[in-house]
């Protein structure tokens, strides 16, 4: 979920708030995918969390293997999953669907389609209620946008939406809201980084100019961003110092439709521990913050007009840990587990007021490091797709897999 250039990322993410329309930090950045709206599901909002199913999406060759991050999207009846692959000596991407039920998952044959002078690597995803909008740069430092139907057919060529820029750029988020994608991205400034945010129509054409969120160091990149019921709200962290030792500063913001910062607010200064996640509940917005060196996870929630507090802490989160709501409302973490230097399973909780809830849902990999992770939420629960790969075995040796859990 890679808004920053050390191992923890802020991951962009939207969450369903009522009367809003919704929608992943890989760098912290913006969506949790397009319309998660959970697809008029019911369920029991005090039923323990369970796992549905496992499944393989994709597999390494003599000639191609996953690479990158997955993003996942929810169509409002489906998800779909986007991934770049290493194939015969060139980048190439694929989507599938992959439809879920209280008992299964059942994987669609992958579409893959030639990303031409682009590279879809920091691929972000987003649905607009008609088509899925991939977006990611291409080699001219642009980024582009390129639409699929729920089947992940192809409905057109690609399309540029920000133009060509100075230094290496990273897409780090994208969702729909209203009448628009909400697009961020991070540009190379030096050894700083710019981080910005635009809407853009469904067409690819823009609505409005770009808006300079903030400027950051080192290993301040991108910015967590969600749609609540009062508006657009993004949450970032810069340095004191271009170290990552430093004393590092996490701001909230409120920004109007175009992007523009309405308020700004300090939450927390520390060392070593900075936001990853953020997400908007109906009456309060959480943020999640991840101490990597003591492998710590706190979770701090506020009330409209209130402070954030802390709500929760968990220990032995090894990687980047993410949250999202279910269509109940109810509040889950996803985080890394294994041993220091090795990322061999995933844990995923349920969050209560104060604590976890219920017994954890773990799997483990059956290679060795996971490497990459994203979730949304859609049906009556929640979709993990996470990218495996070998700790110094020869490539190809990495594997995509989802599971769902409810």
């Amino acid at each position: 979920m890679a808004w920053r250039a050390n191992a923890r990322q802020l991951v962009v993410g939207i969450a369903c708030v009522a009367g809003v329309a919704c929608g992943a930090r890989s760098p912290l950045g913006v969506g949790d995918g397009a319309s998660n709206d959970g697809g008029g599901a019911t369920c029991d909002p005090n039923a323990p969390l369970a796992l549905v199913a496992t499944a393989t999406i994709d597999t390494a060759t003599a000639t191609h293997e996953p690479e990158e991050r997955p993003v996942v999207v929810w169509t409002g009846t489906s998800f779909v999953v986007a991934w770049s692959r290493w194939n015969a000596g060139r980048y190439d991407a694929a989507l599938t669907r992959v439809d879920v039920s209280a008992h299964a998952i059942a994987v669609a044959s992958p579409v893959s389609f030639d990303p031409g002078r682009s590279y879809p690597l920091n691929m972000r995803a987003s649905w607009d209620g008609a088509a899925v909008a991939l977006f990611f740069a291409d080699e001219d430092r642009a980024i582009v946008m390129r639409r699929f139907d729920a089947d992940g057919r192809s409905l057109g060529d690609v399309t540029r939406v920000v133009a060509r820029s100075s230094g290496q750029t990273i897409v780090t988020g994208a969702f729909f809201t209203g009448d628009a994608h909400v697009l961020s991205w991070a540009v190379q400034s030096g050894t700083s980084w710019d981080t910005y945010v635009q809407r853009i129509a469904s067409d690819g054409a823009p609505r409005g100019a770009p808006v300079l969120l903030y400027h950051g160091g080192g290993y301040d990149l991108g910015a967590g961003i969600v749609a609540s019921s009062d508006g657009l709200v993004a949450a970032w962290s810069v340095h004191a110092e271009d170290l990552p030792t430093a004393i590092e500063t996490t701001f909230v913001a409120a920004l109007d439709a175009a992007g523009e910062t309405r308020a700004t607010e300090t939450v927390l200064q520390s060392v070593g521990n900075g936001p990853v996640d953020l997400v908007a509940e109906p009456s309060r917005l959480d943020l999640l913050m991840w101490d990597p060196e003591n492998r710590r996870a706190t979770l701090l929630s506020r009330s409209p007009g209130a402070t954030f507090r802390p709500r929760a802490a968990f220990d032995s989160a090894l990687g980047a840990p993410r949250i999202v709501t279910d269509a109940c409302g109810r509040l889950a973490m996803a985080s890394l587990t294994g041993a220091f230097d090795r990322n061999t399973g995933i844990s995923i909780v349920r969050i209560g007021e104060t604590s976890a809830v219920g017994a954890s849902i773990d799997f483990h990999t059956s290679v060795d490091d996971i490497e990459e992770m994203d979730l949304t939420r859609g049906g009556d629960g929640v979709l993990v797709a996470w990218l495996e790969g070998g700790n110094g075995r020869a490539s190809p040796s990495r594997v995509l897999r989802v599971a769902y859990v409810r």
